[in-house]
């Protein structure tokens, strides 16, 4: 049976992007347009092994679903975005992400990160 993932990003093309590397790759991917929704298909599969969020979102943005994420204790998560600042890594880092992603990324690095993290690795690339 296939790993499940959550993408999180409020850009649908990138959502769909990073989606698609993901479930190329054999995993089932579930997408969410922030972090609110996010939740909320959290709660409806918890078969979700890994979230992969962007931090700039209306809503919920990515730094608030990594804090109310740390509350719950699962699932590991990898941040993807643009905002690629050192600060913006450590906050992330510091709330509890297992890896930070500069977009624009390359598949094989989101695909590294992801099974680093699935199978306890992990790091910031």
């Amino acid at each position: 049976m296939a790993v499940t993932l959550l993408v999180v990003d409020d850009e649908p093309h990138m959502r769909l992007l990073a989606s698609r590397i993901l479930s190329n790759a054999g995993y089932q991917v579930f997408q969410a347009a922030h972090g609110a929704e996010a939740l909320e298909v959290l709660l409806q599969h918890p078969e979700i092994r890994l979230v992969v969020t962007d931090i700039a979102m209306p809503v919920m943005d990515g730094l608030e679903l990594l804090q109310k994420l740390a509350v719950r204790g699962t699932p590991p998560v990898v941040v993807i975005s643009a905002r690629s600042s050192q600060r913006d890594e450590e906050m992330a880092l510091g709330l509890g992400a297992k890896a930070f992603l500069a977009k624009p990324f390359r598949g094989e690095e989101l695909l590294r990160l992801v099974a680093a993290e699935l199978h306890g690795g992990g790091g910031s690339g």
